[in-house]
């Protein structure tokens, strides 16, 4: 069965076998009803408002002492974190996995890698395992301290992937898809419309992670001053809270993102589609038709310039938000030590040239004399 044409009223989505799928909002949680598809569009309106009109259910405090409650009171300490959304995610789900009733100290390496062991198994990549496990390192390091005990720290984590070298993008590419970019209104009434636009400018200019740059507020950003104040990240390794020097380009940006009041947080897997569309309207794609390029791609191109520019690893890790010696920030000098190769291949060339050339001569001038 076709899709209807028709524009449907917010929080309807008609699938492809021609049914409904209604949500709405409740309470921080999105309740779904599936409606078949001879429904008239009047009944999926009033559930979506009868649910609205629904108290919300009383959720139970967790025991005292518990591993749920340690769990709120961390979000509770770190709600100002621009992703203590996802963090918390995380750790209800080792909650749900360990026991949400214990204490957490009573929790032991073990039976983390028997839980890590079980995800993989459930086909989970190995570095998602990885960041679930780093999450719950930074969990307990806040909670017990650094020198306190710490399960996490010592189980047996999936193997670190090799990381390639970044997926950079040539700044001249980047300039291509900016400007194809198609302006796109914004629903909020307190932000003017294209506010897609100028973040993915602020992104390419400065290496903000995309999800930090939702987090930041007015105040944050020194147009002045060219300076950017970055708050802490619990990502791995804890990164405290830094200021950044701005690049002309990115003053510019946030100047720009600033007048169309794009402060506050967005969606951004729409972000990335904004700027995956503007990449396939600006032809950057590989010979079957496919867009290659993402949004974090923007990061990586700017990390691998910095090192290209400083060659200095301490540098870019401190502009990308990077714990020191983070391996992360090693990446970044792979394309870059390339580029550096092939300029050290064609001196090499051309000095083996320059001696070729010489000894042809020399041969050249002794046959001569020779006749």
């Amino acid at each position: 069965m076709k899709r209807s044409a028709k524009k449907l009223p917010r929080g309807i989505r008609q699938r492809a076998d021609g049914s409904y799928q209604v949500h709405k909002m409740i309470a921080g949680v999105r309740v779904w009803q599936k409606f078949p598809a001879d429904t008239p569009e009047s009944v999926m309106v009033k559930w979506r408002e009868d649910q609205a009109k629904k108290p919300a259910a009383p959720v139970d405090a967790p025991p005292a002492d518990s591993f749920a409650a340690d769990i709120l009171e961390f979000t509770r300490r770190r709600a100002a974190q621009p992703t203590i959304r996802v963090l918390g995610q995380i750790l209800e789900r080792w909650a749900s996995a360990l026991g949400r009733d214990r204490r957490r100290d009573s929790i032991t390496s073990a039976e983390l890698e028997i839980t890590m062991q079980g995800w993989q198994l459930s086909g989970l990549a190995g570095v998602s395992v990885r960041k679930r496990v780093s999450t719950l390192q930074s969990f307990y390091r806040h909670m017990n301290g650094a020198d306190g005990y710490n399960p996490a720290r010592f189980a047996k984590k999936p193997k670190r992937p090799k990381y390639s070298e970044p997926r950079a993008v040539a700044y001249e590419v980047i300039e291509q898809i900016l400007g194809a970019l198609t302006l796109t209104k914004v629903r909020s009434r307190d932000r003017a419309p294209h506010a897609g636009a100028y973040r993915l400018r602020v992104i390419a200019y400065t290496g903000i992670p995309p999800g930090v740059l939702g987090a930041l507020t007015s105040t944050d950003v020194d147009l002045a001053g060219a300076i950017v104040h970055l708050p802490e990240r619990l990502k791995g390794d804890e990164v405290e809270a830094r200021s950044i020097p701005l690049t002309v380009q990115g003053v510019d940006a946030f100047r720009d993102f600033a007048r169309v009041k794009a402060w506050g947080e967005y969606n951004v897997g729409g972000l990335n589609r904004t700027w995956r569309r503007a990449a396939k309207r600006a032809g950057i794609v590989d010979s079957a038709g496919r867009v290659t390029t993402h949004l974090y791609d923007l990061r990586h191109s700017f990390g691998t310039m910095l090192y290209r520019e400083t060659r200095d690893l301490a540098t870019v890790g401190r502009f990308l938000g990077h714990a020191p010696g983070s391996p992360y920030t090693q990446r970044y000098a792979l394309g870059a030590n390339r580029d550096v190769d092939r300029a050290a291949a064609q001196i090499a060339s051309e000095r083996l040239a320059a001696a070729i050339a010489v000894e042809r001569r020399r041969r050249f001038d002794t046959n001569a004399a020779a006749l």
